[in-house]
């Protein structure tokens, strides 16, 4: 996947974002967040993000996610979607709102006692670090295909985002080698909890499909956790072996490799760029934000999903 020539819709969209924005249509950055199985990376990279303790449990304790899945997954949509195809200032704004909405997040470690935030450093550097790593591996499975520079081009231009989220961009990986060195370092780190348990649960239930839409969500669901490393599906307790990988594989790459092809980079553009105009992430999401954590705060916790690993029992999909 070569650098594209700039597609001429970009230029006949009068609503159209004020500039390129901090990638543009030159970059790694636009035909990667553009493709379909972008969804099923940034899926497996929550799902690696919450077997980091100290990560899921700010979460639990700080966040409406359990509380409001589907507002919490919108709301990210909609602020990488505005970094990524939004104008400059757009995208300026965008991250600082999210360092302001997680200076709002605050925790205390239950094995310290020691208070936290959500603008900590290393916490930080593994939710950006998890989201081109696992990205790429989507991007290997169903495409379309990246070189290896492309794919090296990918991860430090992601340094971006991180700067946005309020990391130094100096200490982040640049090159898929030092992003696998890193993910690697941080596995023996990794652990099942409770609130990772809980959160499972709402991204891959164990319902049986009433229909066809749930079958095809369940299939997405599995296959963006057949991403995972098999360390972390072991956590989870997803003990998949050759035949229930290979079934999976079977069930779910034709349905993501043909979306892939039928959402070709040049016709999805101009849509994108028209959502990160229209639902720009900024003063909104502080006030639905605001409005959520007001109502978490006064109601009754809900019953929790089981959120129990399961013992290496799950069935072929």
């Amino acid at each position: 996947m070569s650098p594209a020539p700039r597609p001429l819709a970009m230029d006949q969209d009068g609503a159209a974002p004020a500039d390129d924005g901090l990638f543009g249509p030159g970059s790694v950055t636009w035909r990667v967040m553009s493709s379909p199985s972008t969804s099923l990376g940034t899926s497996a990279a929550v799902l690696s993000q919450m077997l980091h303790p100290r990560v899921v449990r700010l979460i639990a304790q700080a966040s409406t996610f359990e509380r409001n899945p589907e507002l919490r997954a919108r709301l990210t949509a909609e602020y990488g979607l505005t970094i990524t195809y939004g104008d400059t200032a757009a995208a300026e704004v965008a991250g600082a709102t999210l360092r302001k909405l997680h200076g709002r997040m605050k925790a205390v470690d239950i094995d310290t006692g020691e208070p936290y935030d959500a603008n900590e450093p290393d916490l930080l550097r593994w939710v950006h670090c998890t989201i081109p790593w696992a990205m790429l591996r989507a991007y290997d499975r169903w495409g379309p295909e990246l070189t290896a520079e492309e794919k090296d081009r990918f991860v430090d231009e992601q340094r971006t985002a991180g700067r946005l989220a309020g990391l130094d961009p100096e200490t982040l990986p640049s090159t898929v080698a030092e992003l696998d060195e890193y993910i690697a370092s941080m596995i023996p780190k990794l652990a099942y909890t409770a609130e990772a348990g809980r959160i499972r649960a709402i991204m891959v239930p164990r319902q049986v499909p009433r229909g066809v839409n749930d079958l095809v969500m369940r299939l997405m669901s599995l296959a963006a956790v057949d991403l995972l490393p098999q360390e972390m599906r072991e956590l989870y307790g997803y003990w998949w072996g050759p035949l229930q990988r290979g079934l999976l594989g079977i069930a779910s790459n034709g349905l993501v490799r043909s979306a892939v092809k039928k959402t070709p980079y040049e016709r999805v553009l101009p849509g994108l760029r028209e959502q990160a105009r229209v639902h720009a992430f900024g003063a909104k999401a502080l006030k639905i934000n605001k409005d959520m954590r007001a109502q978490k705060a006064s109601a009754p916790t809900a019953d929790a999903p089981e959120a129990t690993p399961t013992d290496g029992t799950i069935a072929a999909p």
